[in-house]
Formats: structure tokens, sequence, C-alpha cells
């Protein structure tokens, strides 16, 4: 069983699913919904209330700090910027986890640079904010370098955060588990939990609504 969908559970979904072969059944769980393309409006008050767990406000148990954190197919990979990085050596070294080897990591990682579609952006996508702090920083003597995304067909909408409604932010939704569930044994199943109501939701159909009621969807590749 693997609990939710995004960079890591969606992850793990892809390299499991071969098992389903042998006869192990491997089942991901994801409390948030299951979005369609068209469910991506960009609006910023009707996507955050419907990717983010409380909207973005979910508030710490001592009330000190907000989270804002997905609650959706494809977890935090559906709302994060699309930034795609390996961890540097100095972390790795900093962090001492027996059997993390950073060479390994870095091995590990070109695989879903690949899958994923992750590379330094055209300079012509690159908006004046950022290239205002790249002569600041330079002029500051910093070094400053373009962070790599994992997007396909960006049209620069500034919209990562909101789930991209151009479908080019290429996460876990759109890469490891559509390969997840494309298993020849592979099956999806869905079920629901109740909500407080007024809770607005998107129903997993793809009509938007406000329901006691969402969707979680499950993957679960059953054997022969």
């Amino acid at each position: 069983m693997v609990i939710g969908s995004g960079a890591g559970g969606g992850t793990v979904a892809q390299e499991l699913a071969p098992l389903v072969r042998d006869g192990v059944r491997v089942l991901v769980l994801e409390k948030g919904p299951r979005f369609a393309d068209d469910d991506f409006t960009g609006r910023e008050l009707e996507m955050a209330d419907a990717l983010y767990q409380d909207g973005g406000a979910f508030l710490t148990r001592d009330g000190t700090m907000t989270l804002a954190f997905a609650s959706a197919y494809g977890g935090s990979t559906v709302v994060y910027t699309g930034t795609s990085l390996t961890a540097p050596a100095r972390v790795i070294h900093a962090w001492d986890v027996p059997g993390i080897d950073h060479a390994d990591l870095q091995a590990r990682s070109a695989k879903y640079t690949e899958q994923n579609n992750v590379h330094l952006l055209d300079e012509t996508l690159i908006n004046d904010n950022n290239r205002l702090f790249v002569v600041g920083g330079r002029n500051a003597g910093y070094y400053v370098e373009q962070f790599p995304v994992n997007v396909k067909g960006c049209r620069g909408s500034s919209l990562c955060n909101l789930g991209c409604p151009n479908q080019a932010k290429q996460g876990t939704n759109r890469v490891q588990l559509p390969r997840a569930a494309s298993h020849p044994t592979g099956r999806w199943t869905s079920a629901s939990r109740s909500d407080p109501p007024g809770r607005k939701a998107l129903r997993q159909s793809g009509r938007r609504a406000t329901t006691g009621c969402k969707r979680t969807s499950s993957w679960s590749p059953v054997g022969p």
C-alpha cells in the first residue's frame, strides 16, 4: 500500500507496477480527487479551494503557522512550481543517512529528469521579475543560475501553483501514475468520504459542485 500519489508515492507506484505480473497487489491511496484537464481553470479562488487542503490555509496544531499543501491526484506535483533539483553532495553528506550515496542519487534522478522532461526554460519564457533578479544578483556579485523545471509546451502563464491550465507541467499525475495505471493488470477504482457541509469540491467526473462529498481516487492493479 502506497499512501499518497505525489512525487514520492506516484514514483513508487510506477516502479512497483511490474510486480503485479508476479501476483503482487499494489494499492495507491490519495485523499484528494483526480481532476480532468478542463477542471484546471487557472482562477485562484476556484483552484485554491479545489487543490489545497483547507484552501491552502491549513493551520498547525499550535496555531503559529499556515501550510499550503495539495490534496489531489498527483499530490505536490500538481501545485508546485515545477522546479526539479537533485540534492547537492553537501546536503546528502550533511544528512548522513546510511545507504544514500550522492552519486547513486544522481544516477537515479537522471531517469526521472528524462521521464518528466526536466530542462531549463527558453530565455523567451523568462519573465521580467526573474530577469531583474538575475541582473541584480550578478551585480551584487552572486552566482545566479536558472532552476530546471519539468514542463512541456509551457506558455509562461505563471499558474504553476494552480495546477497549470495548459497541461504543461509534467508531474506524477501526467507521467508516473498514468504509466502505472496502464499496466496490463492495473485498474482504477474510486471511493468517497464525507466532508464538512458546504465544502467546495470538484467531482471526479469534472463537474463543479458545492457538496458535502469529496472524491477519493485509488489505484489498484490486481494480478490474475
